[in-house]
């Protein structure tokens, strides 16, 4: 027997329908934007700005409800009078114009968190936007927030800024808050920068003097005051490229008086032992930092020396220390070079003429690192070159001469008769050198010497300044 569709219409109860409707609505379901009964409008807090409930487009509240209704009109209940109503249920979607969006009256999207209240019990916040979600859609639809705002509400106690993205391990979306990005960028940045050798391990383990790696202003927290403040002083005083560490800074602090050797005949097979060198003290000051080292050691009341600790830019090389990247060591360090300067007293009795030296001890980076060592003639600042040494032709004192080298120079004069003496470096170096195939510097240490022509003098050292400056 045919059927016809207009019976079929007139015999659908929708008390069980598959789709379950109500007037105009698809429980769970509905285009406020385009609807009339009622029609949907986000409204938003006229001083705050805040996101505060649903209404019509006469700005009535919308009464949310699930069945049953109210028997009658009660206050906060809904019943069948009610002008301003909607049923639905936790899950429902519905439409809305919002002010907010793109062009003043785009469609916002909306999840119902929680199922409202029947319409025969009582609820005064049957409107409130906080019992929905929004959902999120094309981010250039909305209104932006300045930088400053974001600083300001990351400041603000109990406010935050989230984003969202795709956790692949967790195989779910995770939100963000703006604190975590500012920290994790803040404390990658300085990371990089140690890594760059643009600032110290040591500054950034205390923030630059601060508190926390990151924590520059020290209120406990890394967060975008802390990334303003650093961006705001780099470049400043203190931030750079430069290796300047001093030895003995401080103006009164000197090392024990010592008497070089007579005459150990440099052209001839020598042992460091055979050389005079000087003591630091039990106490004495140091200043300035090393970029792009992990950190610098020296010696205590006993023979000098100071040392450039763990080279902190990374290398690709499968074995040592620094695995990373071998382009950021050679393009970082190819124009850079160790430079050491010393200070110091010298007394003659009669003639004489002392010479300072530097040994040089470079390490490499591999798990078994090659070892390679140098010693070269320092020259007097403002005297001959490198091998002339500070000349007396009688009993005369001669305080704050400088001993300089420049381990970059073309002049540089080694003494090649050292028994380890390393043909690699006796030309200088820059601080690329690779001790071996692929292998880079680890560690760079120096100790001063001090050589004699005959014995009618002695030294007193006041400072020692390590560099590693740029070409």
């Amino acid at each position: 027997m045919a059927i016809k569709l207009a019976d079929v219409l007139e015999n659908v109860n929708s008390n069980f329908a598959i789709i379950e409707t109500s007037k105009h609505n698809i429980v769970g379901l509905y285009n406020g934007f385009v609807g009339t009964s009622p029609s949907l409008q986000v409204s938003y807090n006229d001083t705050s700005d805040v996101k505060e409930q649903f209404t019509n487009t006469s700005d009535a509240p919308v009464q949310f409800y699930k069945l049953p209704l109210a028997a009658s009109s009660t206050v906060n209940q809904v019943d069948a009078s009610t002008t301003v109503k909607l049923e639905t249920l936790k899950g429902g979607l519905i439409s809305v114009k919002d002010s907010k969006l793109t062009g003043g009256q785009a469609v916002g999207i909306y999840l119902a968190q929680t199922s409202p209240t029947a319409g025969n019990t009582t609820d005064a916040n049957r409107a409130n936007a906080n019992r929905w979600t929004e959902l999120i859609q094309d981010f250039d639809m909305y209104d932006a927030i300045t930088g400053t705002q974001l600083s300001d509400l990351q400041a603000a106690a109990g406010e935050n800024f989230f984003l969202a993205g795709y956790d692949t391990e967790k195989e779910r979306t995770r939100k963000l808050s703006w604190g975590e990005i500012t920290s994790a960028l803040t404390q990658t940045i300085i990371a990089d920068l140690v890594l760059s050798g643009t600032i110290t391990q040591e500054q950034a383990d205390d923030g630059f003097g601060g508190g926390a790696s990151g924590d520059l202003n020290n209120d406990g927290q890394v967060t975008t005051a802390d990334l303003l403040l650093f961006l705001g002083n780099f470049g400043a005083s203190g931030v750079g490229y430069e290796t300047d560490y001093t030895t003995l800074s401080g103006d009164t602090e000197v090392a024990a008086s010592i008497d070089p050797s007579a005459a150990i005949d440099l052209t001839a097979t020598f042992a460091l032992s055979e050389l005079t060198t000087f003591n630091y003290p039990i106490t004495f000051s140091t200043s300035g930092d090393a970029y792009g080292w992990g950190s610098v050691s020296n010696s205590v009341n006993a023979a000098n020396f100071v040392k450039l600790n763990d080279m902190s830019i990374g290398d690709n090389l499968t074995s040592g220390d620094n695995s990373g990247t071998p382009a950021l060591i050679v393009s970082h360090w190819a124009a850079r070079r160790l430079q050491v300067i010393v200070k110091f007293n010298a007394v003659f009795s009669a003639a004489d003429e002392v010479t300072p030296l530097l040994y040089v001890k470079v390490t490499g980076d591999d798990q078994t690192p090659t070892i390679q060592e140098c010693i070269y003639y320092m020259k007097i600042d403002g005297g001959g070159g490198y091998g002339q040494g500070l000349v007396s032709t009688g009993a005369e004192t001669y305080n704050n001469v400088f001993g300089v080298i420049d381990l970059n120079d073309d002049d540089l004069v080694a003494a090649d008769e050292f028994e380890n003496h390393s043909v690699a470096l006796e030309n200088g170096f820059l601080l690329n050198h690779e001790p071996s195939v692929d292998e880079y510097i680890e560690d760079i240490e120096c100790r001063i010497f001090f050589v004699s022509t005959s014995t009618f003098a002695s030294v007193v050292v006041k400072k020692v300044v390590t560099k590693v400056i740029a070409t």
